[in-house]
């Protein structure tokens, strides 16, 4: 096992972000061999679900990400990477739990919300606490010309966004950036993706600003901003309050 990323990059956020929220970059290197450094981080749990995954740039991104946002929270909380222990929620979205033995002051900033996704070779990992947010959610996509846009497009975008998009001067960039907003808002919430992504809409306006609504009368407001990242991607930031 070998380096598989370059260092870390903070993202710079639009001013519309939350105070003290944070997104990083990792930039992989897809065909290199896991990472030992990143592998030692892991739990038994977090390396069999590695392990589970068949194609290599898959289990890179798995691993690498897990190890990546163990050492932003670590610095954080005051831990040791390895210490921290997660659980999981209904859909699988992860938090951390509170946990004794950990030094002074470190279980109450497990409440830290974060979140993480990855397509290609980038990794994006998001992290914020209360008061500024209660929950988090970050997706990134890259833009594939050979996708079915004319279907992919009615399976994920209402009526209206399906109109906007091919109005758009890019229908493929314009459907990415819906696309990776929906699931970070989804992410936000921690529900299921597929069965939503329908009940939430993505308005683009002045070009750059994005609002997100949706009917849903148990789900809380949402805030969200597109992300500026490097390469053939989209990516999206989404957020509530408590």
């Amino acid at each position: 096992m070998s380096r598989t990323q370059l260092p870390m990059a903070r993202l710079p956020l639009p001013d519309e972000a939350p105070p003290g929220v944070e997104v990083w970059r990792l930039e992989l290197a897809l065909e290199a061999p896991l990472a030992q450094a990143d592998w030692e981080l892991l739990s038994e749990g977090e390396r069999a679900r590695a392990l589970r995954l068949h194609r290599h740039a898959d289990r890179l991104r798995s691993v690498a990400g897990r190890a990546g946002l163990r050492r932003l929270l670590a610095e954080r909380v005051g831990a040791a990477p390895r210490q921290l222990e997660f659980a999981s929620g209904a859909y699988g979205k992860p938090y951390l739990l509170h946990q004794s033995g950990l030094p002074s002051g470190a279980a109450a900033s497990a409440d830290m919300a974060f979140n993480v996704a990855h397509a290609g070779n980038c990794v994006l990992i998001a992290l914020g606490a209360a008061p500024a947010v209660a929950a988090l959610g970050v997706d990134v996509e890259m833009h594939d010309a050979g996708i079915e846009l004319a279907a992919l497009a009615a399976f994920a975008l209402t009526p209206q966004e399906c109109l906007a998009m091919h109005a758009a001067a890019d229908p493929l960039a314009d459907f990415f950036l819906r696309w990776s907003a929906k699931e970070a808002a989804l992410k936000a919430l921690g529900v299921g993706v597929g069965e939503y992504l329908r009940q939430v809409a993505i308005d683009r306006q002045d070009g750059k600003r994005l609002k997100c609504t949706h009917h849903m009368p148990d789900w809380p407001s949402l805030q969200i901003c597109p992300l500026d990242v490097p390469g053939n991607f989209s990516a999206a930031l989404a957020w509530h309050a408590a």
